[in-house]
């Protein structure tokens, strides 16, 4: 018989010290929160964004165990900022964890029955900024990610391309291939420690959403859920930050809502006193 707390045979290590992370949209909002958490959990993040100003202002202020960050600025939709990606890695480190977020929501709604008229912000585009650069470092950093016999895949895509919403299909076709590209990788790699997830976040009062909608507008949709209240990045970075630790290693091929029960049906509930 062991003396050994029961609290610790039962949880595994949750200790991320050590590791290295990718996100990529990490100047502002979601991604920036990640890197923060990430970082604050001991982890060494290399932000990659067209402008990694805040990332770096942000993480140097931090007291991040003195791990080191390291700011890769890069346009995605770009052959070239792909390259400047993959030149990073091979430089700098390839990391046990992957947050793909990258993504600029397209600037007017557009109507499915109209998209093909439209010359500007295309499927294309938006494929070549969000899925191709992670296809383009599969290969190197699956083969670091086996050797180490730990990997993280986590997605952040968006409730929008679960329930559907006017106006937004390329955007949902969008997130919707990143999800469809987290499942296989889970399939595939399971065997090999590396897990894939996709968290799918509901209003997140982020900057962009605040520029998008106006007050009266933003506190409509803020109600809009079982919990009466916007997100913020810090509670999505969260539920990424628990999907990146060994604790979530038997969680894998799953999307999780962070809506605050946006999918449910809240609309039917009966007024509250």
């Amino acid at each position: 018989m062991t003396n050994e707390p029961l609290s610790s045979r039962l949880l595994p290590e949750s200790n991320l010290k050590g590791k290295i992370a990718l996100v990529s949209g990490a100047s502002q909002g979601i991604g920036l929160a990640v890197s923060k958490l990430l970082a604050a959990q001991g982890v060494s993040v290399m932000g990659v964004a067209r402008d990694t100003t805040q990332f770096s202002d942000a993480l140097n202020a931090s007291e991040s165990h003195s791990n080191q960050h390291y700011a890769c600025n890069a346009d995605l939709s770009s052959a070239k900022g792909r390259q400047q990606l993959k030149a990073a890695l091979l430089d700098w480190g390839y990391p046990h964890i992957v947050v793909a977020n990258v993504y600029a929501r397209q600037k007017n709604h557009t109507l499915a029955s109209d998209v093909s008229t439209q010359q500007t912000n295309t499927y294309a585009d938006g494929y070549e900024e969000n899925i191709q650069y992670l296809l383009d470092i599969l290969p190197e950093v699956l083969a670091f990610q086996r050797s180490q016999k730990f990997g993280r895949w986590i997605a952040v895509s968006s409730l929008v391309a679960e329930i559907g919403s006017p106006g937004q299909s390329r955007y949902s076709m969008i997130k919707a291939s990143l999800t469809a590209l987290m499942k296989t990788l889970a399939v595939e790699e399971g065997k090999h420690y590396i897990t894939a997830n996709t968290v799918v976040p509901g209003l997140i009062e982020t900057a962009g959403v605040k520029a998008r909608y106006a007050g009266s507008r933003l506190d409509a949709l803020a109600q809009m859920n079982v919990v009466g209240r916007a997100g913020t990045p810090m509670d999505v970075a969260h539920a990424i930050a628990f999907l990146a630790s060994p604790m979530a290693g038997y969680i894998t091929g799953v999307s999780l809502p962070v809506c605050g029960g946006m999918d449910l049906g809240w609309s039917l509930q009966s007024p509250t006193p």
